[in-house]
């Protein structure tokens, strides 16, 4: 039985946790979000502590894979 590869819905994200961190400047999770308009972008989370307790600091970056295949369809 073939698998399905898994499709992303637009407005929604996911975060795994990241078995190649090395540092502390390595982020603790990555994945990626689709925006609602269909639109792709890494994203990496740091846990931190601050003085109300640990959360979570955010950063995106330009899913470099989806622009690729982007270029290459147009």
């Amino acid at each position: 039985m073939e698998k399905k590869k898994f499709e992303q819905k637009n407005g929604t994200g996911v975060l795994f946790t990241n078995n190649k961190r090395e540092t502390e400047k390595h982020p603790t999770m990555t994945g990626k979000i689709v925006t609602p308009d269909g639109v792709e972008y890494r994203i990496s989370a740091w846990t931190k502590e601050g003085a109300n307790g640990k959360y979570l600091s955010l950063a995106l970056s330009e899913n470099k894979e989806f622009t690729k295949e982007k270029k290459e369809s147009n």
